[in-house]
């Protein structure tokens, strides 16, 4: 993916060393990231119990969790084997053709119809089937029904999907009360927040894990452990029609 930070690449271009070597062996590897908190905006991997963070060795996926409630993730995150998925995927060409023709034959059947890549047809062939293919992630389609799916356990080495506000807040420099801003921000007896509103002063006093973004025409004010939720805001607007703040 393209969206995400990292910030030991020394440790991560280790993480992607094993997992591409791990691919030659045929099963489809995925990356999972020890998790730092309990995030209802992740997928998460299962791996067996008394899995060791850190580990380049591959190991075998027992299943794939879709984002789950506050609660759950929490019981997750003790439980020591589940682990973020990265949405970092490898593998060899042949075993990943091997998934598709087993696991979606529609989209097997459009691919075994373009003409070889080498040809000059194909671009024009793949514009043309391409739509026809429906639309599914990767993770659904083929890796939550495939048997043949082991993952790298990987430690600490930076990562974060820039995803959230809690993951902009993770990021940043913050205070001794763990508060982050990007402006000016007079705090009281306030902890965990982040603040987005340039050009003004922002006074803070007693609260908590606040997530405060403040844009000419709208202001934002949530729980940082719910800032994944902001997508819903987006839904709301387009259903009042308010086409004006998207």
């Amino acid at each position: 993916p393209a969206d995400h930070v990292v910030t030991d690449q020394p440790a991560f271009e280790r993480v992607i060393s094993a997992a591409y070597q791990a691919a030659e062996g045929g099963d489809l590897i995925v990356v999972g990231i020890q998790p730092r908190w309990a995030d209802e905006g992740y997928g998460y991997i299962e791996f067996p119990e008394g899995v060791t963070a850190g580990s380049l060795e591959p190991v075998k996926v027992r299943s794939f969790r879709e984002k789950p409630a506050r609660d759950v993730a929490a019981r997750y995150v003790a439980a020591g084997n589940y682990f973020w998925n990265s949405g970092m995927f490898f593998w060899r060409a042949s075993s990943f053709l091997d998934a598709v023709r087993k696991h979606d034959p529609q989209i097997a059947t459009i691919i075994a119809s373009l003409p070889p890549i080498t040809s000059d047809a194909f671009p024009s062939a793949l514009a043309e089937t391409y739509p026809l293919c429906r639309d599914i992630s990767v993770d659904y389609a083929i890796y939550e029904r495939a048997t043949n799916v082991s993952g790298i356990p990987a430690g600490n080495f930076g990562w974060n999907d820039v995803g959230t506000w809690h993951a902009v807040w993770d990021l940043l420099e913050r205070d001794a009360e763990d508060n982050a801003a990007r402006g000016e921000l007079l705090s009281i007896a306030s902890r965990g927040n982040y603040v987005d509103a340039k050009g003004k002063l922002v006074a803070l006093v007693g609260v908590e894990d606040l997530v405060i973004v403040d844009t000419p025409d709208a202001l934002l004010i949530a729980d940082r452990k719910s800032a994944q939720r902001v997508g819903e805001v987006v839904k709301l607007l387009e259903k009042n029609g308010r086409d004006d703040l998207l």
